[in-house]
């Protein structure tokens, strides 16, 4: 396996929502550990990304993007359900965060899938 993909791999169960399940701590913390995992993930993947070329380029874009967007709509949640204690509206920007997320890293694995192998 590339190293690009096994890093991709490495950091999937820190920054996924069930990865949020395993974490000690208040609900708020949850959420925080959360938000900053997948904020981080997809700041990396950004850098990444700059750090490539062609595909493999657009691929750590799109993941990057897809993990920003989901980060986004759960800060949104999280406002709404632990700050102000009110049910989040539907539809709401939190959804447009968690909807974005699927297409946008599905994209960024068909790049990966569509990038040619080096070295």
């Amino acid at each position: 396996m590339e190293r690009g993909h096994r890093e991709a791999l490495a950091h999937y169960p820190q920054v996924s929502p069930p990865g949020a399940l395993f974490l000690p701590g208040s609900s708020a913390e949850l959420v925080a550990t959360h938000i900053s995992g997948n904020a981080i993930a997809g700041v990396v993947c950004t850098v990444a990304s700059r750090r490539h070329d062609g595909n493999r380029r657009r691929s750590w874009a799109f993941i990057g993007a897809g993990c920003l967007a989901w980060a986004g709509g759960q800060a949104v949640w999280s406002v709404y359900e632990l700050l102000l204690a009110r049910d989040v509206p539907f539809p709401s920007f939190a959804d447009a965060g968690f909807l974005l997320f699927v297409p946008l890293v599905l994209c960024g694995f068909v790049w990966f899938v569509e990038s040619p192998a080096s070295g």
